[in-house]
């Protein structure tokens, strides 16, 4: 029997060196885990920076759009009233020929 106590020793180690493998394994998994996860992380805060700052933009160039717009109507609208100022012009001033001729 004193034979049996070194192949328990030996079972005892062989029993340990999974555990043991398998935690180096699971601290190797959990590193490469945080590696991946903090670069994703990253790239997600990356791409979320990028996309407040094409908001920003797009914020900015909506109201200047729109600013050019009430512009360009006010403009139309005044080119407008020139025109029928102008068109109604040569009509008066007839009308005033006719009533100076009568």
């Amino acid at each position: 029997m004193t034979s049996a106590t070194p192949y328990a020793g030996e079972v005892a180690t062989l029993r340990r060196a999974p555990d043991s493998e398998s935690e180096a394994v699971a601290n190797n998994l959990g590193a490469m885990l945080q590696r991946v996860a903090g670069s994703s992380l990253q790239e997600i805060d990356r791409l979320v920076g990028e996309l407040q700052s094409i908001r920003d933009l797009l914020e900015t160039e909506g109201a200047r759009v729109q600013r050019e717009i009430a512009e360009y109507a006010h403009l139309s609208q005044s080119s407008m009233q020139s025109t029928k100022i102008i068109a109604e012009s040569p009509a008066h001033w007839k009308n005033i020929a006719d009533q100076r001729r009568a």
